[in-house]
């Protein structure tokens, strides 16, 4: 991913992403493990990670302070840090 400064990031691991959304100060990555990611664009730093159990992905919520994951038949709720929020 290219920010606007022409940094780029790069999310390491084995599998690749399917799913990728952005949200004021954060970025939200499935990958085809089913393992779900949160970071912090501004620190570059991981916040969250969570096993969904599925290796598909609908469009990524987010309302208030919480992200909400649709994966395979299931809607998960992540409450997010101040730093995301």
């Amino acid at each position: 991913m290219k920010l606007a400064s022409g940094q780029f990031i790069h999310f390491g691991g084995d599998n690749p992403i399917i799913q990728a959304d952005v949200f004021g100060k954060g970025v939200y990555v499935g990958q085809s493990d089913g393992i779900f990611h949160g970071y912090d664009l501004m620190a570059l730093n991981p916040v969250f990670t969570v096993n969904t159990g599925s290796r598909s992905f609908g469009p990524t919520l987010k309302s208030g302070g919480m992200i909400f994951i649709q994966s395979g038949n299931r809607l998960l709720a992540v409450k997010l840090p101040a730093s995301l929020k």
